[in-house]
């Protein structure tokens, strides 16, 4: 019974256009301004085809990969927030509302990847990683 009062609240209540209305599917969004830099994109931005206060911007590293990828509505990050390194290995992904922070994850390798530039070469950080290195000060 609750199935049925369901499906039928779905067709009587729910506006197909509002239903088929999704700000976080990037194909809706339209190109509206690129930034480049000697020849590099450095970032796209687009608008909503249905609300343009809407917004997508994605960031290049200057290999053309990108570095990130977010949405804004009304000038508020809102919805997943994508960051990504140079090698286009995802780093963090954030999800806001509103402009709040209310999810992250970050990806990385276990162990130490941090270099210090010492004796004119790069070296890897002691074993006790960036924090080492204040307590050799």
């Amino acid at each position: 019974m609750k199935t049925i009062f369901f499906i039928f609240f779905l067709l009587v209540f729910v506006d197909p256009a509002t239903a088929q209305k999704n700000e976080f599917n990037e194909s809706k969004y339209i190109l509206v301004k690129v930034d480049s830099f000697y020849g590099h994109v450095g970032s796209k931005r687009f608008v909503y085809e249905n609300d343009t206060a809407w917004r997508m911007e994605i960031n290049y590293w200057d290999n053309g990969k990108i570095m990130g990828k977010g949405f804004t509505y009304h000038g508020n990050l809102e919805g997943r927030l994508e960051v990504y390194g140079i090698n286009g290995d995802p780093i963090a992904v954030d999800s806001f509302h509103n402009g709040k922070k209310f999810y992250s994850k970050t990806f990385y390798k276990s162990g130490n990847s941090s270099k210090i530039f010492k004796n004119g070469k790069l070296e890897d950080v002691s074993e006790g990683g960036i924090d080492s290195l204040l307590k050799n000060k």
